[in-house]
């Protein structure tokens, strides 16, 4: 088994880029100039520190506004004009992202790592440097620091038992290492603070480290002391700058940070001083507590951060030390930082790890407060991978945690060998499998009191079927199973059981359906055993999608199915030991849209007919396809009356619940203007008011607005407005969306305007702009059908003739090509009698029917329908003849 310890690493260099503190979790209060209050959030490390506000990244422009951030350049971000609070990013012309950062910067750190097995005595002695600038002097004495650093039985701030750093250091290495820090009197920078700021870098903050070195060593210092294993280097130099560390917001100061001097080391009293970490005075507005200290100083002795440092995800998170656990185990409290991990202490030779080889129960495990004992399972296929158990109680530097119990640790050793093991989720080095199966950590998540056993999800199984389970971090079985996990207490048990490893996979094949349908997946199951129990959960993502049914294939069988959201239960199955697919899932899409949904398994557990538990390793995920149907805007035709007004219906061909969509309706040409029948406002409220007087267009002696909802019940929120002859329509109902169905929406009422003649057929046309199903999805994909309005009718006056035509004329075939019918519409002037007649000619000049036959009509327009059913596909020519007129119009009928 591969088990790197960095303390029999002796004299080994190490080049380390990233080991730091985490950003401040506490978000700090700034004004704009105008005096709007904003809340800012530190982010990131000493390597890639920014800020953000509601997740935009934002920073102060050289005007002191809080401007949102265009892009960056390298290792500074670029600002936009955008104001944080004012300006809205969503809204602007200029594109601005989330997730905008600067370039992580490069800090190589080339010094040797303490020896812990070589110290020359118990005490190890720690030189610790003060710095204050000539413009910002420090707040509290050299005492002060002392006092943090060295007193034994520490209280910070009145907090109870916080302890110095000596103490943690004492308490956490069961009294094998006992750190003494000598600290020096404040000395001062060449240079004014902000000179070695965070934003300018970290070549004059080694500037800085050295230029104190050689103030403290012309005062008489004998660095000699401090190499404590003899190995010619001083082992952990300390320094504490005036003022609070970048990591709390205020990028001009410096960011706490391990490193080292590289061409700037120097050998005085025969040792070299190469490594440094630094770290602030002030923390929170008081005193610097230990966490940060403690955290910086396990750099010093070797230690990697257990963070995230891309801030992708949470690490280790805040019950790890060398993870966001220095600033406490609990919101911002650095004072009782959390202790360190097993994997920590073990690297540092400070715990006994007891393997326990086989099956057990009722394994008592004290504390790790009282007891330097860690146990340790192996996973039985990997062998660079096993779990530490610890038992983690509310007690010394722990005593917030949020809840007691087992800790259960998964050690990668291949990726925690190096400076960043958590960096590539969630395939961590040094990971907590988290007791509520939330994995909340591997997402950005906080740390909670889910992440212990039982905890707060009184979890006490960490199985092959569990979640989280046991296998691999790449998803090989292990069949450990770790369980009957007692309550919280000094002494916690817990049961070990290594089962036989019975294998099989599972798998997905790529699947389709249709939006608000059904689709159907097949899963396959590659087994050598017959399996008398089976039970699956899939995860979809998007969430669109739910199993409905189960349909057994070749080589299974089963009495039922038993369906829990999408948590399937085989009722009695038999599934023959073979390959290939095993079973159809029936599913149903809640969704509109055309989408891609990747399937994978949740879990999946199954056993052999003598009961044992089967190993079953899952394959990669599945693609299902949803396909998007169009849905049908259609305009149903009506008519219209000169003087008057016109009116037709909209109707949407819905197959998805449809929630909100916005459309407009147009008519070409422009003969119609959206209105609402004119009223005499009696008393001038702007709206109409029953017995109000009203010019009755549609004669049905009732006032008509101008839409009139049909197929909408009341709920429907229906807002219109009108450009010119434009109508923008949008309906929207959340509670109860539109069902899949032929739905006649509403009927719009027009003003036929002045220069409309007695039979013009107008258009009417909806284009739409936004559609979303009823789970708020736009993209939806849909189809505009145009419908006509025909002026007909003149509403009754003096003098009607005026609005007739004044020449016979065949006016319009619509549509044309046609298939199986189409309309012709045609004139006939005020005061003539003479006959009209319409024939259809094929293109051999062969007459193929009469239409009209020598027929007389009142003045005014006219159509007639042609049903072609019966004919060939074609070119026809269509006839109209009416005293000395005659016209011929060209028709194509495809069939």
């Amino acid at each position: 088994m591969k088990n790197t310890k960095l303390i029999n690493l002796i004299l080994t260099i190490f080049i380390s880029t990233i080991y730091a503190d985490l950003a401040s979790p506490t978000p700090f209060k700034v004004k704009q100039p105008n005096g709007l209050g904003l809340i800012i959030q530190n982010r990131g490390n000493h390597l890639q520190g920014w800020q953000e506000h509601e997740g935009w990244t934002v920073l102060k422009n050289e005007n002191d506004w809080w401007v949102y951030a265009l892009g960056n350049d390298l290792h500074d971000l670029i600002p936009s004009n955008l104001r944080v609070g004012i300006d809205q990013p969503e809204e602007s012309i200029v594109i601005i992202q989330q997730g905008i950062r600067p370039e992580p910067r490069v800090l190589i750190d080339d010094a040797p790592i303490p020896n812990l097995n070589a110290t020359r005595t118990d005490t190890f002695h720690v030189p610790l440097i003060l710095v204050e600038y000539p413009d910002a002097i420090a707040t509290y004495d050299p005492e002060d620091v002392d006092m943090v650093m060295n007193q034994e039985g520490y209280t910070h701030l009145d907090y109870d038992n916080t302890g110095s750093f000596r103490d943690f250091y004492q308490e956490i290495s069961y009294g094998n290492f006992l750190p003494v820090a000598e600290v020096s009197e404040w000395f001062m920078a060449p240079n004014g603070h902000d000179y070695y700021s965070y934003n300018n870098g970290y070549t004059r903050v080694k500037e800085l480290v050295r230029e104190v070195v050689d103030q403290l060593e012309a005062s008489g210092f004998d660095w000699s002391t401090f190499d404590n294993d003899n190995d010619g280097y001083v082992d952990a130099l300390n320094l504490i700058h005036q003022g609070a560390g970048a990591e709390e917001g205020d990028y001009s100061n410096i960011w706490s940070h391990k490193s080292s001097l590289g061409n700037l080391a120097v050998s005085y009293d025969g040792v070299i001083i190469n490594s440094y970490n630094i770290s602030p005075e002030i923390q929170n507005g008081n005193l610097v507590a230990i966490g940060v200290l403690a955290h910086e100083f396990g750099h010093a002795l070797g230690l990697p951060d257990l963070y995230d440092t891309d801030y992708s995800s949470s690490g280790s998170g805040k019950l790890a030390l060398m993870a966001s656990g220095s600033w406490g185990t609990s919101n911002n409290s650095p004072w009782y930082p959390a202790t360190m991990i097993g994997w920590c202490k073990n690297q540092l030779g400070w715990i006994d790890v007891v393997e326990i080889p086989d099956d057990q129960d009722a394994i008592s495990i004290q504390q790790t407060y009282s007891n330097n004992t860690v146990y340790r399972v192996n996973h039985s296929q990997i062998e660079e991978e096993y779990w530490y158990i610890e038992n983690r109680q509310k007690i010394g530097s722990d005593t917030l945690m949020p809840t007691a119990g087992l800790t259960i640790w998964h050690i990668n050793d291949d990726m925690a060998e190096g400076w960043a093991p958590n960096n590539d989720e969630p395939y961590y080095g040094v990971g907590l499998e988290q007791a509520d199966g939330m994995f909340a950590l591997e997402n950005g998540g906080p740390s909670n009191g889910g992440d212990v056993y039982p905890g707060d999800t009184n979890n006490r199984e960490f199985s092959n079927s569990s979640s989280p389970n046991t296998t691999s971090l790449y998803g090989e079985a292990s069949m450990l199973r770790i369980d009957n996990i007692s309550d919280p207490s000094e002494f916690m048990t817990f049961d070990v059981e290594y089962n036989e490893i019975i294998l099989a996979t599972a798998s997905l094949d790529d699947g389709g359906g249709i939006a608000y349908g059904e689709g159907v997946l097949s899963m396959g199951m590659a087994n050598d055993f017959e399996l008398s129990e089976l039970q699956f959960e899939l995860n979809f993502s998007p969430s669109f999608v739910q199993i409905t049914g189960v349909t057994a294939l070749a080589r299974t069988t089963f009495d039922s199915v038993i369906i829990d959201n999408n948590l399937v239960t085989l009722v009695n199955p038999v599934i023959s030991p073979g390959t290939g697919n095993i079973m159809n899932l029936h599913l149903f899409n809640n969704v509109g849209i055309e989408t891609e949904v990747i399937v994978n398994y949740n879990m999946c557990i199954g056993y052999t007919s003598d009961g044992s538990e089967v190993g079953i390793t899952i394959q990669d995920n599945a693609n299902y396809q949803i396909q998007a149907v169009d849905q049908y805007y259609m305009v149903q035709s009506g008519s219209g009356t000169i003087g008057g007004g016109a009116s037709f219906s909209v109707s949407l061909i819905n197959t998805v619940p449809i929630a909100l969509t916005m459309f407009q309706i147009s008519n070409t040409p422009e003969i119609l203007t959206p209105s609402a029948e004119p009223f005499d406002d009696v008393n001038n409220n702007g709206e109409y008011d029953a017995g109000e007087p009203f010019t009755d267009w549609n004669q049905n002696d009732q006032w008509s607005p101008i839409i009139e909802p049909i197929d909408l019940s009341e709920d429907w929120d229906i807002d219109i407005s009108v450009a010119g002859n434009n109508l923008m329509v949008g309906i929207s109902n959340w509670d109860t969306p539109l069902e899949p169905a032929a739905n006649e929406l509403f009927k719009v009422n027009c003003l036929v305007n002045d220069q409309a003649e007695l039979g013009d057929i107008t258009t009417i046309s909806t284009s739409v702009s936004l559609i979303l199903d009823a789970w708020g999805n736009n993209g939806v994909p849909n189809i505009n059908v145009d419908g006509t309005v025909t002026i007909n009718e003149v509403l009754s006056s003096e003098d009607d003739s005026k609005y007739l035509p004044k020449n016979f004329s065949l006016d319009r075939v619509y549509p044309n090509p046609f298939n199986p019918a189409t309309s012709i519409s045609f004139s006939v002037p005020y005061e003539n009698i003479k006959p009209v007649s319409i024939n259809i000619f094929d293109i051999s000049g062969k007459l193929a029917t009469k239409l009209i036959d020598k027929k007389t009509f009142d003045p005014g327009r006219h159509e007639v329908d042609w049903g072609a059913s019966n004919f060939g596909t074609g070119i026809y020519f269509i006839e109209f003849k009416a005293g000395m007129k005659r016209q011929v119009k060209k028709v194509t009928l495809i069939k």
